[in-house]
């Protein structure tokens, strides 16, 4: 009998690795991993939609970033990236032809000091506020980022920036922008 338990084991293994997009997909786990990451932000993300596949790569719909004060920062209609989970999982990190349309910067705000209501967004880990300088300073170590390679593709961009104290705001008009990535361990 055993040897009929590991293999119906490791069937159901298999299952589960091949239908892990479809689960990653759900209400459930989409809302359970937005719930994380709106742990660590002082505001909350909201995602509509997404769509993840073995090789079909990332789908988000309707993404929203909303600050503690309940206005909207940043608001994106879809971003598509095309890279498969099967390449990614081989370590081949050639995003593709990453498409953002129509993000918006809603209500940006810059203070006084230079920060803005977007650096405010990620809460700071207890480690940051309590660390205390260090009497020995290391150099920083050398270490090589993976090969990352593609084109982001930005359709439509606009947005809204105030500064603090200052009049009026500065608009953005709806603007295409595209950045060529051949590789992002090579010189600039």
């Amino acid at each position: 009998r055993w040897p009929w338990v590991i293999v119906a084991i490791v069937v159901v293994l298999i299952i589960l690795v091949l239908l892990a997009p479809t689960i990653i997909s759900t209400t459930p786990v989409k809302n359970l991993v937005v719930s994380r990451i709106n742990d660590n932000l002082n505001g909350t993300l909201s995602i509509n939609d997404w769509s993840i596949g073995w090789t079909s790569g990332v789908t988000l719909e309707g993404v929203k970033v909303v600050d503690t004060q309940g206005r909207h920062i940043v608001e994106v209609k879809s971003v598509r990236v095309p890279m498969s989970l099967i390449d990614a999982a081989r370590g081949h990190y050639n995003l593709g032809d990453v498409v953002i349309d129509e993000p918006n910067l809603v209500d940006v705000e810059i203070y006084p000091d230079g920060t803005n209501n977007l650096s405010n967004l990620i809460k700071s880990s207890p480690k940051e506020k309590t660390a205390a300088p260090s009497p020995k300073t290391e150099p920083p170590s050398q270490s090589k980022l993976p090969d990352v390679s593609g084109k982001i593709i930005i359709k439509q961009a606009r947005g809204t920036i105030t500064a603090v104290g200052k009049p009026g705001p500065i608009l953005i008009d709806p603007s295409d922008i595209t950045l060529d990535i051949p590789n992002i361990n090579s010189p600039i």
